[in-house]
């Protein structure tokens, strides 16, 4: 970089000129100060440089890390019984291309690691303490990834011992309680319709039906604050998962209209 080195050698110059001195002293001066500048200019932008390259590549790290552990556990959910239904595949299939839209690339890796799930070393529970361990700190990604394998797992009408174990296996390692569990277990089983449309929305806010309207909305509040998308942005999370937080959010706006026009409240 020399911009700083010719801007002050031409600036020493007519400065030396200006003062009666001799101009080659000026710009001499001129360039020490401008070389010292490039110097201080080159090394901030390697610097920034590098950042975003570990960024990139910690992100890209990051996102190969969700597919992996996620599409592991959902093979493994799949095959525990030693056959993969079709319309477990279906939806496995819906969630790569509706639920999180992975690239074409991403969808080729996901499907590899489900694939490989039945013949893979890594446990069920070794890929469920990992996504934990990258994803501790965000409820958000561990109760949709909850969903997803509870999605799965009960796409063929129904949820076998095995099946059920896994799943809340992982809700486990993530430290989703029993209450919340058993509300989503309840909404994915409702293959013949049993659940009400308000049942199911009282599940989405994760509010009983006997909760208080202030409680209702302080879970509303906080369900909003925790999937927003720009907060999904803001955190840094897999682009994959903000798709997922986008339905989720027009899931839960969904669910309070109902329960707020069954409880009358504004």
């Amino acid at each position: 970089m020399i911009i700083f080195k010719l801007i002050f050698a031409l600036g020493g110059l007519h400065f030396a000129r200006f003062i009666g001195e001799n101009p080659i002293g000026g710009l001499l001066v001129g360039v020490v100060i401008g070389h010292s500048l490039d110097l201080i200019a080159s090394y901030k932008i390697a610097k920034l440089r590098a950042q975003r390259l570990y960024q990139r590549r910690a992100k890209a790290a990051f996102n190969e890390h969700f597919l992996s552990s996620l599409f592991h556990m959902l093979g493994s959910v799949c095959g525990c019984d030693g056959a993969v239904a079709k319309e477990e595949v279906a939806e496995v299939e819906a969630i790569i291309k509706e639920t999180l839209k992975l690239s074409a690339r991403d969808r080729r890796a996901a499907i590899q690691h489900f694939k490989s799930a039945r013949t893979a070393k890594v446990t069920f529970q070794a890929s469920a303490v990992k996504f934990f361990e990258l994803y501790q700190h965000h409820p958000q990604v561990l109760e949709g990834t909850v969903q997803l394998l509870m999605r799965v797992a009960a796409a063929d009408g129904r949820l076998n011992e095995e099946e059920l174990r896994l799943v809340r296996a992982a809700a486990t390692v993530f430290g989703l309680d029993e209450r919340r569990f058993e509300q989503l277990k309840s909404t994915n089983l409702d293959v013949h319709g049993t659940v009400s449309e308000l049942e199911k929305s009282y599940a989405v806010l994760g509010c009983e039906r006997e909760a208080t309207e202030a409680e209702i909305k302080k879970s509303y509040r906080k369900l909003v604050s925790t999937y927003h998308p720009d907060k999904i942005v803001s955190k840094e999370l897999p682009e994959e998962f903000l798709q997922f937080a986008t339905q989720k959010m027009k899931d839960i706006q969904a669910a309070y209209e109902v329960v707020k026009a069954e409880r009358g409240f504004s």
